[in-house]
């Protein structure tokens, strides 16, 4: 188009300096047009300097550089662990003890900070479906921003809160750190966190409120904490999150009196006889006929939710009754997402439906028998992941893999990260998910 207009102009200037015929064209007609002209071929020169440039060239430039920075494990292979699930012995028990050199990201300045894998492309799609995330960190800094790395997206928005327990040099680290991205940020005021009380709960509120507040519109809120690491890429949770179609994930524990299992099974007896109840039951009873259900602290929550669990009268007023329990974040969003009742939107309509949790890939200890036969370690009943859990993990239908410690078999964790951006990579190279979604469907369909 823009030729013929050249052509159309210079034939029509050549004529009427000819004398064949009168000009059509006013001055500021043929000025315009040259204009037009002109800034078509500046547009022209800065694609050239890849100014414009389309989404598959910068697929294909991001994932160029991924290939080239992606953290990999040298010390060993870690297919052998990924097809192990049921074939545990002594030689994949000794290299799951293999010692592997930790990727570290932080580079101490923010421009080299940035210029390592920060900026994976995102989709229209991911753009259009923003994602707020809480991160609780209270150490082990280098794992911290491993996991951040993993979560970014320029158009989400992050609270990191620390521990006001943690050590000056890490909250140093992480406030220098922070300061490098537009959209992380840390609460005004954080919280001195002890595990058991409502401090826990307050940490999770206080990030809650500030992302509410942030000018990003997130669509879904996610809560972490600095010892997870995910299990499916940013791409991948949209697609999830869509399928949720605004249904909540809030783990209901089966074992909980009331609850959605048989809370005096064999099972439930060796783990909790009162089916929790010791928590509340000195306490009057909760409010507005709320039944009490023992859940845990991750949950993926949809913007309505957020708003009435920051706003409304009822959630309130059951929080200042929950604070009086014993560990009270393991009962104040469970219990709320739980009581169709309260109106919370995109609540649990059916709690005795025992409704499989998708947040965390997270084994209690001796609930897990059906997935893994055993586990090296145990932290108040959790099971630290090691390597040995590595084929589980990748293959589950959970979001987060919860928890790792830095000390204990570390490899699992560098394997883990190896894997998971293969994955971004191969999105990368196919612009697609490589994912079923046919679980989540029907998991999440509309009763």
């Amino acid at each position: 188009m823009l030729r013929c207009l050249f052509y159309r102009l210079r034939g029509a200037f050549a004529k009427r300096s000819a004398g064949i015929i009168r000009m059509n064209y006013s001055g500021k007609q043929a000025l315009c047009l040259y204009i037009l002209v002109a800034l078509a071929i500046y547009l022209r020169f800065l694609r050239g300097l890849h100014i414009f440039t389309s989404y598959e060239e910068l697929y294909r430039t991001a994932a160029r550089k991924l290939e080239e920075e992606a953290p990999k494990v040298s010390e060993l292979d870690c297919r052998i662990f990924m097809n192990a699930k049921n074939s545990w012995n002594k030689t994949l028990d000794g290299l799951s003890k293999t010692q592997v050199k930790e990727n570290i990201v932080y580079k101490g300045s923010c421009e080299l900070t940035q210029s390592t894998m920060w900026q994976v492309p995102s989709s229209r799609l991911e753009q259009n479906f923003p994602i707020a995330y809480s991160v609780m960190v209270y150490r082990d800094f280098d794992r911290f921003v491993r996991l951040l790395r993993a979560i970014y997206r320029h158009h989400n928005v992050y609270c990191i809160h620390v521990d006001q327990n943690s050590d000056k040099e890490f909250k140093s680290k992480v406030t220098n750190f922070v300061g490098c991205f537009s959209n992380v940020f840390q609460p005004s005021v954080p919280v001195h966190v002890q595990w058991g009380l409502s401090s826990v709960l307050e940490a999770e509120l206080v990030c809650m409120r500030a992302l509410w507040n942030h000018p990003i519109r997130w669509k879904a809120l996610i809560n972490l904490t600095g010892q997870e690491f995910p299990l499916k890429t940013n791409l991948e949770l949209v697609n999830i999150l869509q399928v949720m179609a605004g249904q909540n994930d809030v783990w209901i524990d089966p074992c909980t009196y009331d609850g959605p299992g048989d809370y005096q099974d064999e099972l439930c007896q060796s783990i909790t006889p009162e089916g929790f109840r010791d928590r509340w039951k000195k306490i009057e009873a909760p409010p507005f006929k709320v039944t009490p259900y023992k859940g845990q602290v991750h949950v993926v929550l949809f913007r309505a939710a957020v708003d009435f669990i920051l706003h409304s009268f009822v959630s309130r007023v059951f929080l200042e009754w929950v604070n009086k329990t014993n560990i009270p974040d393991e009962l104040y969003f469970s219990s709320l997402n739980s009581n169709p009742h309260v109106g919370i939107p995109g609540g649990n309509k059916n709690p005795m439906a025992l409704k499989p949790s998708i947040s965390r890939f997270k084994l209690w200890w001796n609930r897990h028998k059906h997935i893994i036969k055993s586990c090296d370690t145990y932290v108040r009943n959790i099971c630290q992941l090691t390597p040995r859990e590595l084929s589980a993990m990748t293959t589950s239908k959970q979001l987060f893999a919860n928890k790792f410690k830095v000390d204990l078999k570390p490899a699992g964790y560098s394997c883990l990260e190896e894997w998971f951006y293969q994955r971004v990579l191969m999105e990368l190279k196919t612009n697609r998910i490589h994912l079923d979604l046919t679980y989540y469907r029907k998991l999440f369909a509309q009763e």
